[in-house]
């Protein structure tokens, strides 16, 4: 409301990662805050149908891809907004939306950023690696814990029961196809010296190698270092384990339709022209197997 009063002809942004946050987000500041009205955007609203739908100034609620592609589209302008508020904000890192978003927004004079997690980090340096992330510095820092009194009436004893839902058997093979795909590139990976020592090998161990990777590209654009002849392959290998990853965690968590819309983003984006690594996946023959599996109809999570 502050900030609203300060800047009455500039909107507030509110990031959150999924629809439902966004959605939810909308009601309660919408009940509570007597000012704009409010619009969300989520990737559930066709571009075609957002354009136009932006008469500052508005409390916007939305999914940061959508915000990310609407800036480069030209569509909103990082100084339309007067506050930017990043929930869930421990995700302010790596290739995640967040990172990018925070160091536009940073960009502009005048406009206030404020992240809020419950799960900051389970260490100072990841803490302060996603301020850094988020453009806010270490003295904008405030946090609670259980104990505080503006927390503690908040807090009530939980009773956890665990219920286990099993996907269906279809689904199953599915997801073990994708890890197939996924096993085959971090094989090739471990065949190029990386990894010898994982045992496992997570998302977060490939994200760092991403970040090694492009590292030595900035290198050997600087003339510093040479690259391998196999630094492609590396790459390519890398990117294609992180969309196998990434499809595993759907099939496993959210259901087909949401590896569906996956694939078809893959096959889609850029106007049909694929990367290398876009092409490599969708031509993995376990991937393959695993479109025809989504293909066969009344394959859903429960």
């Amino acid at each position: 409301a502050e900030t609203l009063a300060r800047g009455p002809g500039r909107s507030q942004l509110f990031l959150a990662p999924t629809r439902p946050l966004v959605v939810q987000h909308a009601r309660s500041v919408g009940s509570l805050l007597e000012g704009p009205p409010t619009q969300v955007y989520t990737g559930a609203v066709p571009p075609e149908r957002r354009r136009g739908l932006f008469p500052p100034p508005v409390l916007l609620f939305a999914t940061p891809q959508v915000v990310a592609n609407d800036l480069k589209a030209g569509e909103l302008r990082p100084d339309d907004f007067s506050l930017v508020v990043f929930d869930e904000a421990h995700r302010a890192v790596g290739d995640y939306p967040y990172v990018a978003l925070g160091r536009a927004f940073a960009r502009v004079p005048g406009t206030r950023i404020l992240g809020m997690t419950a799960s900051p980090g389970s260490s100072r340096e990841k803490i302060l690696q996603v301020m850094e992330n988020l453009s806010v510095a270490p003295r904008g820092l405030e946090y609670r814990e259980v104990d505080d009194p503006d927390v503690a009436p908040y807090l009530h004893p939980v009773n956890v029961q665990p219920v286990v839902v099993e996907n269906p058997p279809a689904l199953k093979e599915v997801a073990r196809r994708l890890r197939a795909a996924l096993e085959r590139q971090v094989s090739r990976l471990r065949q190029r010296g990386y990894f010898l020592d994982v045992e496992t090998v997570g998302r977060g161990d490939l994200l760092r190698l991403g970040e090694a990777l492009r590292s030595e590209r900035i290198r050997q654009r600087s003339g510093a270092d040479r690259v391998p002849g196999s630094y492609w392959e590396i790459v390519t290998a890398q990117a294609v384990a992180m969309k196998a990853f990434h499809a595993v965690d759907l099939a496993e968590t959210q259901g087909a339709e949401s590896v569906r819309r996956f694939l078809t983003r893959l096959r889609t984006r850029g106007g049909g022209k694929l990367s290398p690594a876009d092409r490599e996946f969708l031509r993995d023959p376990d991937v393959v197997e695993a479109v025809g599996g989504l293909d066969l109809g009344g394959v859903e999570h429960p």
